[in-house]
């Protein structure tokens, strides 16, 4: 493996673990209601257009990162709609 691969692997698992906190405690408190709804749809948009990018440029760091932080997002949305 290339070390720039790695750089950018080690720099997706920091982004991925930086999202574990607000998932966990927007599921174990209930609520998601500090959440924007602007903001969770323009990170969602980006997070797919960073993994159309990915895949285009054949990057698995972009596109596990985002792929990684986009079902991460998704969970906060469900919790969104689930808890307001």
């Amino acid at each position: 493996m290339e070390q720039i691969t790695l750089l950018g692997l080690v720099a997706a698992a920091l982004v991925v673990i930086s999202f574990m906190p607000q998932v966990y405690k927007t599921y174990k408190t209930k609520s998601a209601k500090d959440f924007s709804w602007y903001w969770l749809a323009i990170l969602l948009l980006s997070q797919l257009l960073w993994i159309a990018y990915g895949l285009a440029i054949g990057n698995l760091p972009i596109i596990l990162t985002n792929v990684c932080t986009s079902l991460m997002l998704m969970a906060i949305i469900s919790y969104k709609l689930k808890y307001g």
